[in-house]
């Protein structure tokens, strides 16, 4: 009968160099503490050069700490957030400048810098399942480029509101994102 020895080293992958401890780790849940009291959490899909991770699924915790007036006792909240942007999507849903004309959302999940300190973000198009790494420069840009409605196709009988303004005005989505709070933990798949 094999000892307990030689049954881990049968189901446990070699690891020969520190790298693939890393290659091992894809595909998992990760859990990251940060400063600042907030954890982020997400599914493992990638290193950067660096070792960076890009995460999946990803969101954030912020937890607070308060004084309960009454009783005292220390009170912990916790803040759970994800932020969609919006932009105008290319045909391969990059960024790009039309001028708000194929504006859509994309869901911003985390950021990555590379070795010239250029910021990426992290994100996934609502139109899409996969992620993408987008320069946050070229989508800020598309961001402030929202600067017309135009009806999309198939929703010409639909009436939409816009803000006084419009899409560029002053409560319009022209440079702007939304911060989300509170989302549900649970991830819903739609078929």
């Amino acid at each position: 009968m094999a000892t307990e020895e030689e049954q881990l080293s049968q189901v446990i992958l070699p690891v020969k160099e520190p790298l693939d401890l890393i290659r091992l780790s894809l595909d998992e849940k990760v859990y990251v503490k940060m400063r600042n009291e907030r954890e982020l959490r997400g599914r493992l899909h990638a290193f950067d050069q660096h070792l960076n991770m890009v995460l999946g699924d990803a969101e954030e915790t912020v937890t607070t700490v308060e004084i309960d007036e009454e009783t005292y006792e220390e009170v912990y909240k916790t803040t759970k957030r994800t932020i969609p942007m919006f932009y105008d999507a290319a045909v391969n849903h990059e960024p790009c400048l039309k001028k708000g004309r194929s504006a859509h959302w994309a869901l911003i999940l985390g950021y990555l810098i590379d070795t010239e300190d250029e910021f990426h973000v992290v994100a996934r198009h609502g139109k899409t399942r996969n992620l993408a790494v987008w320069s946050l420069a070229a989508l800020s840009e598309s961001n402030a480029n929202l600067l017309e409605f135009v009806t999309p196709k198939g929703y010409t009988d639909c009436e939409f509101l816009l803000p006084d303004g419009g899409i560029a005005g002053p409560l319009g989505l022209n440079e702007r994102c939304i911060l989300l709070h509170e989302l549900p933990q649970e991830i819903i798949k739609l078929h």
